[in-house]
């Protein structure tokens, strides 16, 4: 697994860092899909105690997408 990339034109090097990315394994991959979960799960009980605020952001729907993803 390469973290730094670098990359040379027209008089710039352009440097990138990947710390972590789903392609590079399946403990990975299964570790950040369980992160997100958990992360949406949070969300969800948030949303129990200030189910006004998320309607006025309009969390309340995009949530709803986030968990069919997930």
């Amino acid at each position: 697994m390469q973290v730094l990339g670098m990359e040379r034109g027209d008089g710039h090097i352009r440097f990138e860092v990947r710390y972590l990315s789903k392609g590079e394994g399946v403990a990975l991959g299964a570790c950040l899909e369980t992160t997100a979960q958990v992360g949406v799960c949070v969300l969800d009980l948030f949303r129990l105690v200030y189910r006004h605020r998320f309607d006025i952001l309009g969390l309340t729907d995009e949530l709803a997408r986030l968990k069919q993803d997930l």
